[in-house]
């Protein structure tokens, strides 16, 4: 089950354009739902998301890129 905590660190990632796809503020990078690591990457760049975010975001996923996707509830 996704806590309050985890929605809000992709929230706050869905508040910026993704590099990867382009994908508009607001809205996921694909269905189902989910952002790419570079859209986390670049909230974190501008402020949004912090460091302890970040450590939640990576250790969900085993092997990264900046196109790998971090599903909703992943986290």
């Amino acid at each position: 089950m996704e806590t309050i905590a985890q929605a809000s660190t992709a929230m706050a990632a869905r508040q910026v354009m993704c590099s990867m796809c382009w994908a508009p503020p607001g809205t996921p990078c694909q269905h189902p739902a989910g952002s790419h690591l570079a859209r986390y990457m670049r909230a974190r760049r501008q402020g949004l998301l912090t460091e302890r975010d970040m450590d939640t975001v990576l250790d969900a996923a085993d092997v990264f890129t900046t196109a790998t996707v971090i599903r909703d509830g992943a986290l």
